[in-house]
């Protein structure tokens, strides 16, 4: 079991760095739902496109780091992930106050979710190996 998990959480930071290169290099397709807005549509931060590819690497990084089976590492990451889905109760995760934008119902059905996930898969594979 543990190794199907590795593989599922393994295939989302392959997929997760690629989409990241795939906005980096000029596509659009759902960038506007995965990047914080104000109420008024503002964007909280634009992300450069170096940026987008440092975060592309990273998240194909934590593939080795659960692959390897780096228990103090994957323990991070559960942390890391966990962290994400609980938010910071304004803009980002499941406490959120501003509810209303594109990108607030995008991370409350999809983001914060796959973060729980992960960081839920990710402490039972820390814990299993």
């Amino acid at each position: 079991m543990i190794n199907n998990i590795i593989i599922i959480d393994s295939l989302i930071f392959i997929i997760l760095g690629l989409i990241h290169f795939y906005w980096a290099f000029g596509r659009t397709i759902a960038l506007n739902k995965v990047i914080p807005t104000t109420t008024e549509g503002i964007k909280l931060f634009n992300p450069a496109k170096s940026l987008t590819i440092v975060v592309g690497i990273i998240l194909l990084s934590f593939t080795y780091i659960v692959v390897l089976e780096m228990k103090s590492g994957i323990t991070l990451l559960a942390i890391l992930f966990f962290t994400r889905a609980v938010g910071d109760f304004h803009h980002i995760g499941f406490f959120k106050k501003v509810k209303s934008t594109s990108f607030a119902l995008y991370d409350t059905k999809y983001l914060s979710p796959l973060c729980l996930y992960l960081a839920i898969s990710l402490a039972f594979t820390a814990y299993n190996v």
